[in-house]
């Protein structure tokens, strides 16, 4: 429990950085004169920017050990709400805040799936990745819960709670191991591909990047759906956001059991139930909808998380299974930043406009990714048979 325990503090907060999205109204009203895309910079620039603490993670572990840079991490968090909340009126200062949160967040979305490969094996080490997700979630609902309560107040107040990044800081600073250097433990510098199943990184790599494509929909479309649409306030927002982060901890604990049945096709079932919810919110504007459109995405993803980090510890050894992992999670973040403009190109095939015609577009892309993620399985199970 004394790894577990600092290992799961660090999954809590690592969504952090989707406090500001229940506060999209907010913000709109508080820089009139600003474009809606260059607003949106500040909910999708973490994702790019997150690229930058992926890729960073596999080159500093031949120099600092992993805890030392999981503290590295946590630091980042803590002075970039900061730095957001003192910078407030400032467009510029916000968008550098949010580019450091998606550093910090790279750091932790690298390290804690390799801090759970290194310690863990086996049956639990599928239990403890799914358990990571679930608690992944159940900081999203303690984030967004709180956040619509304070930006009912002043919509920056969400920036108030990057203070929990201390709580980890803590913890990490004073449980978790410090663990061997990667260049001086092999006795040469890390890295490079030995060993990488070429063929399953590409596979993680592509349905990663659709699925991220997909999913964020969700972040940038659920706060303008609510109350553009006068279904309720950011506090609404941010209650029906936690109930769907409840929803998927709950379905991340008992991953496990899900994935012994589900095995490979889990990503298609995640990617089913995040366009089905898409469709009816998109199809009939309502309270009712407007959940759906919330909770299908939080249980996809509490099935795509722990099943992508699972199959990612059998992509490479541990000597390179940084760099794996930093290339996997590099081309999902990707598709995490080009969703809006993406998912905003289909928006003309479909009828309606605003939040919904989003969310009809990514409905239609969720179900086109289904087929393809099932005939790629069918083919592949085919190929074993033969």
């Amino acid at each position: 429990m004394r790894r577990k325990l600092p290992i799961y503090a660090i999954c809590f907060v690592n969504l952090i950085y989707l406090a500001p999205s229940v506060a999209v109204s907010g913000l709109l009203s508080a820089f009139p004169g600003v474009p809606e895309p260059v607003l949106q910079l500040l909910l999708t620039l973490p994702n790019l920017m997150g690229i930058a603490g992926i890729l960073g993670v596999p080159l500093l572990t031949r120099f600092f050990a992993r805890k030392h840079l999981a503290v590295a991490g946590l630091s980042i968090y803590l002075f970039s709400g900061a730095l957001s909340y003192v910078g407030r009126a400032c467009l510029p200062v916000l968008l550098v805040g949010s580019a450091m949160m998606g550093i910090a967040y790279g750091m932790g979305s690298t390290l804690y799936p390799l801090l759970v490969s290194m310690y863990y094996e086996g049956e639990e080490r599928r239990r403890i990745m799914g358990a990571t997700a679930g608690i992944m979630q159940l900081g999203r609902i303690a984030v967004v819960l709180a956040g619509g309560v304070l930006a009912d107040l002043h919509w920056y107040n969400v920036y108030l709670l990057f203070a929990l990044n201390l709580i980890p800081l803590v913890l990490t600073i004073r449980l978790l191991p410090t663990d061997a250097v990667e260049g001086r433990r092999e006795g040469q510098p890390g890295g490079g591909c030995e060993g990488w199943n070429v063929p399953a990184i590409l596979r993680l790599s592509v349905i990663g990047f659709v699925f991220a494509v997909c999913y964020y929909v969700n972040v940038t479309q659920a706060s303008l759906y609510i109350e553009g649409y006068g279904l309720g306030t950011a506090q609404l927002t941010g209650i029906v956001t936690a109930v769907a982060s409840v929803l998927s901890g709950l379905l991340a604990f008992v991953f496990g059991p899900i994935y012994r049945r589900t095995g490979r096709y889990t990503f298609a079932w995640a990617l089913g139930i995040m366009g089905g919810g898409y469709l009816l919110a998109g199809l009939q504007i309502g309270l009712l909808p407007a959940v759906l459109a919330v909770c299908a995405p939080a249980a996809g993803i509490a099935l795509f998380n722990p099943c992508l980090m699972l199959e990612l510890t059998e992509t490479a050894p541990q000597k390179t299974l940084p760099g794996a992992t930093a290339l996997v999670l590099t081309v999902l973040n990707v598709g995490y930043f080009l969703s809006p403009y993406l998912v905003g190109a289909f928006v003309p095939l479909f009828p309606g406009e605003g939040a919904a015609a989003q969310f009809l577009a990514g409905g239609g892309l969720c179900l086109c990714a289904v087929v393809l993620c099932a005939v790629g399985e069918l083919r592949r199970s085919a190929r074993v048979v033969k």
